[in-house]
């Protein structure tokens, strides 16, 4: 049985939406998942992005249409500062994505034949040692 054949039958069983598993003519590596375990990445970036805007001043606000309602609410020209420990469990939320994300990219690698049994492995242990 070639490395592609269970998830052939398994596309069988449960539809693929007509998409073959076996495409030679196609270049890029994975697809198992139709790529969407890069949206694990965008939501890492976007956690990233709320924690890192932290006290900040807003884009808005010395604009003059709000003038008056920073003049009421001055605390609010400023983005949210959240506790300590929301700002820890958002950072364990992170590494959990993050490993997600390697998970779902080495597995897509495998299952699409891309990497064989003992690439799989060793690739998934390099890329689990980069997360910080």
């Amino acid at each position: 049985m070639q490395l592609w054949q269970p998830v052939a039958l398994c596309a069988q069983k449960y539809g693929n939406n007509g998409q073959s598993f076996r495409n030679t003519e196609t270049v890029m590596s994975g697809g198992t998942f139709d790529y969407n375990q890069h949206r694990i990445g965008y939501i890492v970036k976007d956690i990233e992005y709320y924690l890192d805007r932290q006290g900040k001043l807003k884009d808005d606000a010395n604009d003059i249409c709000r003038h008056d309602f920073y003049a009421e609410y001055p605390e609010s020209r400023f983005y949210e500062t959240y506790p300590p420990e929301v700002q820890e469990a958002m950072k364990a939320g992170i590494k959990a994505l993050k490993i997600a994300e390697v998970y779902a990219q080495r597995i897509d690698y495998f299952l699409a034949g891309d990497d064989g049994e003992e690439n799989f492995l060793r690739r998934l242990k390099d890329d689990l040692n980069e997360i910080k």
